[in-house]
């Protein structure tokens, strides 16, 4: 008996914001051996290891002279040493040792701050198929979760347990096992298969640029409550970033064995699965305005920065409702309201009992009191202003 083929969608993806989905935690390029910035050409510099390397072994000395060179230099846990100034010290062309640049928005040679890299392949920045499927079944759950009998009826067991219990991981996965909508497939070896596939993204061939990013606050803090004269500062958090109007692609593939009453829509059209992650787009870009109304958000520093925030919110919202279209949130930038459960606990209608909740989850994730509506109190911008991780979807 012939099987049947798995049903398979082809999707364009259009950065909307710069969007950043990191290699690893820990990953990140050093100002003292892996990049300077030149303000004069507005790139930074990465520079070439192995002929750097190469060519210190010919100068022993230089070894000893580099690396007293960062520790004699430091100042408040950070180090002046500069590794530009060091190769035009001691080598005829410091072209020779770079291998390629990126262009810079905001990056100063002073900061000397880590600049985090992006997920890549062959020196090309791509989407991993498992942050896109992470969103993709994120808006799927929350869809049930708010639109549905059951789903409403899950959020409210949840909401109610989540005041009594102390391990929200746990209860999450007995309330919010993922195989009551989304099953589970065991193949012919017993191992576990999954119903729904999403691959990686294609490559962008440009677009990679190095972003001076900061965590701004929406509303002043304690200190600068307590004393006018101070000063939130911007924390920086540079960081490698791609925006490009050039779209990639990406597949959506449903096992054809799946059979589930409650996302039904996954065997249907590929417009039906859309419609369902426009419902959540639209929730997640009205709670977003209202976290950032003047009620919420008013920071004497940063209220240009909000401002712009509200616009560009107010703008994907006229699209995602006047024209259907399709925005999810993805890498960093992401707060708890790009979370399904948060989400739901907010527009399912649960009156003090939700609000109670979400502050229970707030308290989980910042191990802190968190008045309800009033967290998180910060947000990630770029250079420019804008949001990170908004990306389009769209059918091929």
């Amino acid at each position: 008996m012939e099987s049947e083929k798995n049903i398979v969608h082809t999707l364009k993806l259009t950065t909307v914001t710069p969007v950043a989905v990191g290699a690893n935690d820990t990953s990140g390029l050093s100002p003292y051996t892996d990049f300077f910035v030149d303000e004069e050409e507005g790139v930074i510099c990465l520079l070439d290891q192995n002929r750097l390397e190469k060519a210190m072994e010919k100068k022993p000395h230089l070894v000893n002279e580099f690396v007293n060179g960062i520790y004699d230099k430091m100042d408040n846990n950070q180090s002046r040493f500069s590794i530009r100034a060091f190769i035009e010290k001691n080598f005829a062309d410091i072209d020779l040792f770079i291998s390629h640049t990126l262009p810079n928005k905001g990056l100063l040679s002073k900061d000397r701050k880590q600049l985090k890299e992006v997920i890549k392949t062959g020196g090309r920045p791509y989407l991993p198929g498992s942050s896109l499927k992470g969103a993709i079944r994120t808006a799927m759950l929350y869809e049930w979760l708010v639109f549905t009998e059951d789903g409403r009826k899950t959020v409210a067991k949840y909401a109610n347990l989540l005041l009594t219990v102390t391990d929200i991981e746990q209860l999450e996965r007995e309330v919010f096992d993922e195989t009551l909508l989304f099953q589970k497939l065991d193949d012919a070896t017993g191992h576990l298969s999954r119903h729904i596939r999403v691959s990686d993204t294609s490559v962008w061939k440009k677009g990679l640029y190095a972003d001076n990013a900061k965590r701004i606050r929406l509303r002043p803090s304690k200190n600068k409550r307590e004393d006018p004269k101070y000063r939130d500062s911007a924390i920086p958090q540079p960081r490698e970033a791609v925006f490009s109007m050039q779209p990639v692609t990406f597949s959506l593939t449903i096992n054809p064995r799946f059979e589930s009453d409650k996302i039904e829509y996954l065997r249907a059209d590929i417009g039906e699965i859309l419609d369902v992650l426009n419902a959540f787009t639209i929730d997640s870009l009205k709670n977003e305005l209202h976290q950032l109304n003047s009620d919420n958000a008013n920071h004497p520093q940063f209220n240009h920065i909000i401002d712009g925030l509200e616009v560009f919110y107010k703008a994907l919202l006229t699209r995602a409702e006047d024209d259907g279209e399709i925005f999810l949130r993805i890498g960093s930038g992401k707060t708890i309201y790009d979370n399904s459960l948060a989400l739901a606990l907010i527009n399912s209608k649960l009156g003090e009992l939700g609000e109670r909740a979400l502050q229970k989850l707030k308290e989980h994730f910042w191990d802190k009191k968190a008045k309800f509506s009033k967290s998180p109190v910060t947000r990630v911008v770029s250079h420019e202003g804008k949001p990170f991780g908004w990306i389009k979807i769209e059918k091929s």
